[in-house]
């Protein structure tokens, strides 16, 4: 969550450039000390080099992909997810689909994580749609959406 002097920041700088804000930029502005987006990053150059690679671990992981083939569609699928037991403690893992399919529960709480990410990404868009006067027909999908994650939790 940022603080309303982060957010004052990022729009004053945003306003210098004409509306528009780059990382560089914000990183460019954030190495001043007394900046108040100073304290959001990882001055320690072993540590960030750290938290960079595992980002990159992160990116390589979901790069893998493994092709499915269902009613004459081909799917073109993650292998790895985000694992759903350790999703729930906000730990870090993935889950192969491979180790998913020998548990029906956990891999149900799989779909029911992939499906939450959609929903939250259907209210940011939602929301961006709003604040724009683009939103005519966007209630209708979340709602389907909804209904799938209900239907995923047993309750329709």
């Amino acid at each position: 969550m940022t603080t309303l002097a982060v957010q004052k920041a990022l729009i004053a700088l945003a306003e210098e450039m004409n509306g528009e804000l780059t990382p560089e930029l914000v990183l460019e502005r954030a190495r001043q000390e007394d900046s108040p987006l100073h304290g959001h990053f990882t001055w320690d150059q072993a540590k960030a080099a750290y938290e960079r690679n595992l980002d990159q671990a992160r990116s390589l992981i979901r790069s893998v992909k493994v092709v499915i083939k269902k009613n004459d569609v081909v799917y073109q699928v993650p292998f790895f997810v985000r694992n759903p037991v350790a999703a729930e403690t906000g730990a870090q893992g993935y889950s192969s689909l491979k180790k998913l399919r020998t548990n029906t529960d956990i891999a149900k709480d799989a779909v029911r994580v992939e499906f939450e990410r959609a929903d939250a990404a259907m209210n940011r868009a939602q929301k961006v749609a709003m604040a724009l006067a683009l939103d005519t027909d966007i209630t209708e999908i979340k709602e389907r959406l909804d209904a799938v994650i209900r239907k995923i939790d047993g309750e329709e």
